[in-house]
C-alpha cells in the first residue's frame, strides 16, 4: 500500500506539497504557519479540491461543482481547444465562486438561477466600471456550464445533473419576434463587413455565407468539401447522416436533404476555402478549429463595441434578416420554406411582425392586382 497523502512544508522551496501516487504537488507559497496561518489554510484547501479531483472517477453524486469545471478545462486545454476554455474561464469562474462546492446530489436549479440574476445586475469591477450581464451573455455562460455538466455524465464523473431539463432554468429578455429583434439593417451590416472583412478575412468569409444563404449557424460551421456541390453550386447534408456526418436539425425528423443554395459569389468563397482546407470544416478560427456558437457570438460583440453598434448582431441574426429581406420583396414563403429548410409554418409564426411595414405590403399588393383586371389568372382559365 502506498503511503498516504499529507501536507508537507519544505523549508527549501518556501510552500508546502503534497505527494499522490508518485507525483508531487505544490500547494501554497509562503511561510510555515500552521496550524492556522493563511498559508497553511491555503495549502489545506488546495489539498482538499486535489484530493476530489483525484477520487472524482468514483465519487460520481458526491463530486462537486468545481472539480467537474476544473477537469472539463482540463479536457478542453488538452485537446488544444483555447477559444472553449477562455469563454469557460469567462462564464463559469463566478459560477464556481458562487456553488463551486457543492455535490451534484446537492445542486438545484435554483442555485443556477440566483447565480445568473446576480450577474444579470451592475456591479464593480477593477476599473471602476459597473458592469452586468445581458440576456445573451448570460445564456452563454449557461449554455458552457450545461457542457460542462453533459461532458461530466459522458465520462461516467456523475450520473445526472439539475440541467439536463433545458427548462429548468430559462433566461427571460424582452418578448419580441424572433425577426423583429434579430434584423441587422442594411447600414449596419455593410459597417460590420467593411471592418470585419479589413481585419479577419476567414471570419468575413463565414458572416458573408450567414448573410448570403440564411442556413442556421451550424450548418455554415459544417461545411467540408465533401457537401460541396459545385456543378449545383450548393451545399448538401444528407437526411440519413451516418455516423461520421453532420446531422442538420431536421434530418433524422424529415429524412430529407439540406440543401443550401448559393449565389455565384458564396461559391467561389467555398471553393476558395475548400482549396485552403481540402479536409474539415471549410471555415475555421485563426486557430485553424471550426467556428462554434459562442466563439462566433464573442467576435461579433467585439466588433460592436468597438463599431458602436447596439444591439449587437447575432448568429441567427443573419438567418433573420435573409428571411425578412425575403418576404418584404414579395417573394413566396414556401420557396423561403424551402431555401432555409424549415416549415411554412414556422415562417408564418415567427414573421408576423413584417405586416408592420404597412405602406411596403400594400404596394405589394397593388402590383399583383393590378395584373387581374387585364387577363384572367392562368388557374381560373383553367378551371382550377
Amino acid at each position: 500500500m502506498g503511503r498516504k497523502s499529507s501536507v508537507r512544508y519544505f523549508a527549501s522551496k518556501g510552500a508546502y506539497f503534497t505527494t499522490f501516487e508518485g507525483q508531487r504537488y505544490r500547494l501554497a507559497d509562503g511561510p510555515d504557519d500552521a496550524p492556522k496561518g493563511p498559508t497553511y489554510l491555503a495549502a489545506l484547501r488546495k489539498f482538499g479540491e486535489l484530493m476530489q479531483v483525484q477520487t472524482a472517477d468514483t465519487a460520481d453524486q458526491a463530486n462537486t461543482v468545481r472539480v467537474v469545471v476544473d477537469l472539463y478545462g482540463q479536457h478542453l486545454e488538452r485537446n488544444g481547444q483555447d477559444r472553449t476554455l477562455e469563454i469557460l474561464l469567462q462564464t463559469c469562474t463566478s459560477a464556481v465562486e458562487e456553488f463551486g462546492g457543492k455535490t451534484f446530489a446537492q445542486l438545484k436549479p435554483v442555485h443556477v438561477t440566483n447565480w445568473l440574476a446576480k450577474m444579470a445586475k451592475p456591479r464593480a469591477t477593477k476599473k471602476h466600471k459597473a458592469v452586468k450581464w445581458g440576456p445573451t451573455y448570460q445564456n452563454i455562460a449557461l449554455r458552457t456550464l450545461v457542457a460542462a455538466f453533459n461532458w461530466a455524465k459522458g465520462q461516467g464523473l456523475i450520473s445526472g445533473h439539475c440541467l439536463q431539463n433545458p427548462k429548468a432554468v430559462v433566461v427571460r429578455g424582452r418578448k419580441r419576434s424572433r425577426g423583429q429583434e434579430a434584423y441587422i439593417i442594411h447600414a449596419v451590416w455593410k459597417k460590420l463587413i467593411e471592418r470585419v472583412g479589413a481585419t479577419n478575412h476567414g471570419f468575413a468569409d463565414l458572416l458573408r455565407f450567414l448573410h448570403g444563404t440564411g442556413c442556421r449557424p451550424s450548418e455554415a460551421y459544417h461545411v467540408e468539401a465533401r457537401y460541396y456541390r459545385p456543378k449545383e453550386k450548393c451545399v448538401v447534408y444528407p437526411g440519413h447522416p451516418g455516423p461520421e456526418d453532420f446531422a442538420w436539425k431536421n434530418a433524422r425528423k424529415s429524412g430529407k436533404d439540406r440543401v443550401v443554395f448559393l449565389t455565384d459569389e458564396l461559391a467561389e468563397i467555398v471553393e476558395r476555402r475548400i482549396k485552403e482546407h481540402p479536409s474539415g470544416p471549410v471555415f475555421q478560427s485563426r486557430h485553424g478549429r471550426r467556428w462554434c456558437q459562442e466563439a462566433v457570438s464573442v467576435n461579433l460583440r467585439w466588433y460592436a463595441k468597438r463599431l458602436e453598434i447596439s444591439p449587437p448582431p447575432t448568429a441567427y441574426g443573419f438567418r433573420h434578416t435573409y428571411a425578412t429581406n425575403w418576404l418584404l420583396s414579395g417573394g413566396s414563403i414556401k420557396v423561403l420554406a424551402d431555401l432555409i429548410g424549415t416549415s411554412v409554418s414556422m415562417i408564418e409564426r415567427h414573421y408576423g411582425h413584417i405586416m408592420v411595414d404597412k405602406d411596403r405590403v400594400r404596394a405589394m399588393m397593388v402590383s399583383v392586382m393590378a395584373g387581374f383586371g387585364t387577363e384572367e389568372p392562368k388557374a381560373a382559365a383553367a378551371g382550377c
